[in-house]
């Protein structure tokens, strides 16, 4: 059963109702499954239909029979009907599904006497964890579904109408960004409050224009308190994507070489500020202003042992301010934020803090970025085991030795923002 949790975990990484199967004979998985029926536009693509098609391959047969499935919740009528049609010996399930389940809620197809075919089973295996599981997905779902409806009623300039005219669109969900993101074919939208950091986006967008591989900036306009932002769509694919984090030695690569595409820039002209001296000004306004998101921290920041409080870590932030190392410096150099073609940055998005820092900032920010992705803190990386992944790999495409008082210096005091 944890191997089918582990299928559901990719069917909700997809956006899919999280439900995955395996079927097991002689103590050897010999198929799997998730949930695809939107992703594929296809009915059958349940993930007890897959796991069938794949496990009757694997035994070149179409009887299954000496089989158990796993999945992690009640079957349907057609995946029920699937299951006895396959002469499975034993079903184990997790969770029933009192609206739509044929394994005893509905209907209980798996155990008809009519048929020729009875199948055992068994219920309630792992049943809070899955439970919980598709608690949260359609928890989330209403949100989405929500945020979605609000986006199409959106108010947009006419500036921003006519260049997307009708053209369909999806909404990226990827990253922590509270702004909202709207991906066109060949453009993005980024609608945001107005603020410092929209300011500074537009600002550093177009100063690194033909500097870097940045988006090119279609139309900016400023109505009712909020920032509308149309560009281009960068080539390649995010650092997060799963193919650079199942080759970690690619992806420190180009990290490591999008630092120094960063670092080869001349700052004596660049439009942004963004050292201590004033990023310690910009963490105090937001403590004193309620903008600390403390549900968003690291876990060991605050408490027991940890700071009391964000006025405390500023302070100690204060006291303990490391000698700078100025270039220009990304902000918020996380993988989201870079987008490659193997080891080549093709762009960097989300400038709005960028400008001249330390470059330990960006070090500090990627390590922890890379950190928590090979983690499995993110949903999209949650059905995924990476296990290649050193941390010293990014120093070393870097050729400096690692500065730990600095890397957690920089990621304190992004706490604050």
């Amino acid at each position: 059963m944890k191997e089918a949790i582990r299928q559901a975990k990719k069917a909700y990484a997809l956006g899919e109702v999280p439900i995955g199967c395996v079927i097991v004979y002689q103590g050897k998985i010999i198929g799997r499954g998730y949930n695809r029926r939107n992703t594929d536009k296809n009915t059958l693509a349940h993930a007890e239909i897959t796991a069938i098609n794949k496990a009757s391959k694997k035994m070149g047969d179409w009887r299954l029979e000496g089989c158990t499935l796993y999945v992690t919740l009640e079957p349907c009528q057609m995946c029920a009907g699937a299951i006895v049609q396959a002469r499975i010996d034993e079903v184990v399930m997790a969770c029933m599904n009192p609206k739509a389940g044929c394994g005893g809620s509905i209907l209980n197809i798996l155990e008809m006497p009519e048929f020729n075919h009875q199948v055992k089973v068994v219920r309630g295996v792992l049943e809070e964890e899955c439970s919980a599981m598709l608690t949260n997905f359609f928890k989330e779902l209403r949100v989405r579904v929500k945020r979605e409806k609000e986006l199409r009623k959106m108010f947009l300039p006419e500036k921003i109408r006519e260049l997307i005219a009708d053209e369909k669109y999806e909404i990226d969900n990827i990253g922590m960004s509270e702004s909202s993101v709207l991906k066109f074919k060949n453009k993005i939208l980024k609608v945001q409050e107005y603020n410092e950091e929209a300011r500074n986006e537009y600002r550093m967008l177009q100063y690194l224009s033909g500097k870097l591989p940045v988006p090119l900036v279609y139309a900016h306009e400023i109505s009712n308190g909020k920032s509308y932002l149309l560009m281009s769509k960068c080539e390649g694919e995010m650092a997060c994507f799963h193919e650079y984090m199942e080759n970690p030695a690619i992806l420190c690569k180009l990290l490591a070489n999008g630092l120094k595409k960063l670092w080869s820039i001349d700052i004596s002209d660049c439009p942004s500020d963004q050292r201590l001296s004033r990023k310690l000004v910009s963490a105090e306004y937001n403590i004193k202003n309620g903008l600390v998101d403390l549900d968003n921290v690291e876990p060991d920041t605050f408490g027991e042992n940890g700071f009391k409080d964000p006025a405390e870590l500023l302070q100690w932030l204060y006291e303990n301010k490391p000698e700078e190392e100025l270039v220009l410096s990304h902000g918020d150099y996380c993988l989201p934020n870079i987008f490659g073609i193997h080891d080549e940055v093709t762009g960097y998005i989300d400038l709005g803090r960028a400008g001249i820092a330390d470059k330990w900032c960006d070090i500090a920010l990627c390590y922890r970025s890379l950190s928590h992705n090979y983690g499995g803190k993110y949903k999209y990386h949650a059905n995924n085991t990476y296990l290649d992944y050193d941390e010293s790999c990014l120093f070393r495409e870097l050729g400096i030795k690692s500065n730990w008082e600095k890397i957690r210096y920089y990621i304190l005091l992004d706490e604050l923002f």
